[in-house]
C-alpha cells in the first residue's frame, strides 16, 4: 500500500528561534541580545515557506513467518536538511511480527517516549516540552490481558543525537557500547488509556582523556607529562514519565509528566555536565542536567480541530 502527500509549509516568526530543519523544527526564541546602542538584535521577523516536508510510505503486508504475520514500513520525506539542499531522509524503516499476545518490531521508527504526544499544527509536535525522536531499535510488546501493555525497547541513537563534549554525535552512545533502555507499563481503555514508562541511557562522553605521567629519571629526578590515557567513565540518565489519553467522541484531553535527565537526544533541553576532574588519572564525573516537564493538550474535532 503506497501512501504519501505534498505538503506546503510556511510560518511567521516574530524573533529569531533556536530551531533545526532548515528552522522548519522550531524549539524555543533566542534570548534577548542587546547590541551596544541598547537594541536586541534577535528582534527580527522571519518567514518560512517551503515544500520538503512532502512525504512518501509503503506499507507491507508479508507472509507468516515463525507462526507470526509480518508486516514493514518504509517511509521517507525530504527533511535531511543540510546547508546547500534538502536530502530525501528516512524517517520509518522496520519489520514487524504479530504473535496472539506478542509483537516483535525491528528497525528505526519513534522513540517509544512518543506514545503520547500534543495535538498540534506546528512540525515539532510539541518539542522542547515534549519528546520527539526516532531511533534505530528492538521492541518487545507484550499484552498481558484486561487492556493491560507491557513494553521492553532497547535504541540506539540515530538521526537524534547526545549533546556532549564533542557536541552533538552519536558517538557517545556509540563508545558506551549498551543500548539506551526504556520500559513502560499502560492501559488501553475504550476511551481512556494511562501508564508509566521509564528510560535509561548510559553514555561515554570521552574515548580518552588527558592523565599525568610520574617520569623518573636516571639521576632520580622527577618530572610530570601529559599522556593521552583511554576513558572509562560514564553519565547515567534515568527519566521516570505518567501518561494519560482520553478520548470521547470529538473531544480529546491528554497529558504528560516527565522527569528528565540527559534528553537532548528526544529534543529537549537538556545534556550532561562535567561536576569533577582527576588529574592524576585524567578521570572526570558527570551529572546529567535535570528537569520536570509537563504539558496538557485539549483539543475538539477531527476534520477541522481546535
Amino acid at each position: 500500500h503506497l501512501y504519501g502527500f505534498i505538503r506546503n509549509y510556511i510560518h511567521y516568526d516574530t524573533r529569531e528561534c533556536i530551531a533545526m530543519t532548515g528552522e522548519l523544527f522550531n524549539l524555543v526564541p533566542k534570548d534577548v541580545e542587546l547590541n551596544e546602542e541598547g537594541k536586541d538584535i534577535n528582534d527580527v521577523s522571519r518567514m518560512l515557506f517551503t515544500s520538503f516536508t512532502s512525504r512518501l510510505g509503503v506499507d507491507v503486508t508479508g507472509p507468516r513467518l515463525l507462526n507470526a504475520q509480518s508486516s514493514a514500513k518504509l517511509e521517507a520525506d525530504f527533511c535531511g536538511f543540510s546547508p546547500t539542499n534538502t536530502l530525501f531522509r528516512i524517517r520509518h524503516a522496520y519489520i514487524q511480527l504479530d504473535w496472539k499476545r506478542l509483537s516483535l518490531l525491528l528497525g528505526q521508527t519513534w522513540h517509544p517516549t512518543f506514545n503520547v504526544y500534543p495535538s498540534c499544527s506546528s512540525y515539532s509536535a510539541g518539542a522542547p516540552f515534549s519528546a520527539s525522536s526516532r531511533s534505530p531499535q528492538l521492541r518487545l510488546t507484550w499484552d498481558a490481558g484486561h487492556n493491560w501493555e507491557t513494553m521492553l525497547s532497547l535504541l540506539y541513537q540515530v538521526p537524534d543525537m547526545s549533546v556532549g563534549p564533542n557536541g552533538k554525535t552519536y558517538d557517545y552512545a556509540r563508545w558506551n557500547i549498551w543500548p539506551e533502555v526504556y520500559a513502560s507499563i499502560a492501559h488501553h481503555g475504550k476511551h481512556f488509556t494511562f501508564g508509566a514508562g521509564v528510560t535509561i541511557l548510559s553514555l561515554k562522553p570521552r574515548k580518552s582523556s588527558t592523565a599525568e605521567q610520574v617520569n623518573i629519571g636516571s639521576d632520580g629526578t622527577t618530572t610530570i607529562s601529559q599522556i593521552q590515557a583511554p576513558a572509562h567513565d560514564r553519565v547515567l540518565g534515568i527519566s521516570p514519565e505518567i501518561f494519560a489519553d482520553y478520548k470521547y467522541g470529538l473531544f480529546n484531553i491528554k497529558g504528560k509528566v516527565t522527569y528528565a535527565e540527559n534528553t537532548a537526544h528526544l529534543t529537549m533541553i537538556s545534556g550532561f555536565g562535567a561536576t569533577d576532574y582527576n588529574p592524576q588519572t585524567g578521570s572526570y564525573k558527570y551529572a546529567p542536567l535535570r528537569s520536570v516537564v509537563s504539558w496538557l493538550n485539549l483539543t475538539y474535532g477531527k476534520k477541522f480541530m481546535g
